[in-house]
């Protein structure tokens, strides 16, 4: 498995959609209605024979329609965004992290008609991969490090 899409389709019924990078043809029937993006998978495998993987999930990613007399193309943003923050208050730091993956940016036209980014977890060889971070300050000190916790 290369790429998995998952969907909830009519009557709340949900449709898994596979394909291989091997294969020619990535069509995937679906019956006539209105879907919305739940969730989806991406691998890959880097040069030392590692298996990376991302996986997003969602409640309501993005809707589509799909017609019985015409084909509709789906494209994943497969980039990973990284969003941080930091404030200092009452002598304490507060920071987070965001991990995203497919949105609404405008640089995709039409494409990517989510409202917001969907969150991933990022996978290497079948486990989520542990996050470090360092917060240092203008003259680069460190104030805060730490690995980052997943939800």
């Amino acid at each position: 498995m290369d790429g998995e899409l998952f969907l909830r389709g009519p009557k709340k019924k949900i449709y898994r959609l596979e394909w291989r990078s091997s294969d020619k043809d990535r069509r995937r029937a679906l019956p006539p209605g209105h879907y919305t993006i739940t969730g989806y998978r991406i691998a890959r495998t880097d040069e030392h024979g590692k298996k990376w993987f991302l996986s997003a999930t969602s409640h309501g990613h993005r809707k589509l329609q799909v017609a019985g007399d015409k084909p509709l193309r789906v494209e994943i943003d497969p980039r990973i965004h990284l969003s941080t923050s930091a404030a200092a208050q009452a002598g304490k730091l507060r920071g987070s992290m965001m991990f995203s993956g497919d949105s609404a940016g405008g640089r995709h036209g039409n494409l990517l008609k989510a409202v917001h980014r969907i969150g991933l977890s990022i996978y290497r060889s079948g486990k989520r991969i542990p996050i470090s971070y360092r917060v240092l300050d203008n003259k680069n000190m460190e104030l805060a490090s730490g690995t980052m916790k997943y939800g």
